[in-house]
């Protein structure tokens, strides 16, 4: 479900609760220059002892099951070889920990540089991960309080804050039909891979920031990756390098356009009932909530245009 509530004032670095991982002698660190490390839902510390990186990830205690399932994925994906920022384990055996108002994780830093969109090896590259990633949780079943695609209903429900925003669901019941109609390949997928949270070193490829694990058709999650590619971005070769290893047909991809459609519309309804319930999660005024719903709208009438063989290799 989206969060309505604004995210608390993280805690001060002497309230870390590293005590309740192997963690001591970890200290806080600066984040490498152009590291994005806070998101809207959290709070993150860079942590260093002799060379060695890790990432303590702070959420409200109302979101601990939601952030375990994501950890969950990581920890799964991670096994399956892709690096993934896995948590470590607590010294309980848990995968999170509550401790005050929080619930924190431990987890691997993922080193490595964002592929580069103009660079068609890096896209392929991030298909090819993305594609190993969908085949390792092809068979996981739904994760504990994650969304599932068949049970996304609520969405056309009627709300005060889409007065006017019709565009909202009409695209939604279009994807959920789309899905449902076309038998598509589907597993737990990441829900927001753009190509910021890939990373790559050397020949290792791996995918970061699970928060938003959900069920559903894997090219809903392609759909991610697209929805924030530049115009001058051509998607071909990640497309390409996604086939050699997902588990998807390439005909799913005739419900690419209308699951661009989806997407957008689903950010749309979120940043209006942000907007309608008075949370800016301290977006700047170039990213404020009428912002965001006048991009997801303008994102809703280009996928609109495109045909349904418009990324049929």
């Amino acid at each position: 479900m989206p969060i309505f509530d604004p995210l608390p004032q993280a805690p001060a670095t002497d309230e870390l609760p590293l005590h309740l991982w192997e963690a001591e002698g970890f200290t806080v660190a600066p984040w490498p220059e152009g590291t994005w490390q806070t998101g809207y839902n959290s709070h993150t510390w860079l942590l260093e002892r002799s060379g060695a990186r890790v990432v303590l990830k702070a959420v409200p205690k109302a979101q601990a099951v939601k952030f375990a399932s994501g950890l969950r994925a990581a920890e799964l994906a991670e096994q399956a070889g892709i690096p993934a920022g896995a948590p470590r384990r607590t010294r309980a055996g848990d995968l999170v920990a509550e401790h005050g108002p929080w619930c924190w994780g431990l987890l691997e830093y993922v080193a490595g540089r964002p592929p580069e969109p103009g660079n068609p090896q890096d896209l392929a590259r991030a298909g090819h991960t993305l594609g190993r990633i969908h085949a390792a949780l092809r068979d996981i079943p739904p994760l504990p309080q994650t969304l599932v695609w068949p049970h996304l209903d609520w969405l056309l429900a009627e709300q005060p804050f889409l007065e006017g925003r019709e565009w909202i669901q009409q695209a939604i019941r279009e994807g959920l039909e789309t899905a449902a109609s076309e038998n598509l390949s589907s597993g737990v997928i990441h829900c927001d891979p753009r190509l910021t949270e890939f990373r790559f070193e050397e020949d290792r490829a791996g995918l970061l920031d699970w928060g938003e694990v959900m069920h559903g058709p894997h090219v809903f999650d392609l759909a991610g990756t697209l929805s924030f590619l530049d115009e001058e971005t051509d998607p071909a070769t990640f497309l390409a390098g996604y086939l050699e290893t997902s588990p998807a047909p390439a005909c799913d991809f005739t419900s690419l356009p209308v699951m661009l459609k989806v997407r957008a519309a689903t950010e749309g309804w979120i940043y209006a009932s942000r907007e309608y319930h008075g949370v800016d999660l301290g977006q700047s005024l170039e990213y404020s909530n009428a912002k965001l719903i006048e991009r997801a709208r303008d994102n809703v009438r280009a996928a609109g245009e495109l045909p349904p063989d418009a990324y049929l290799p």
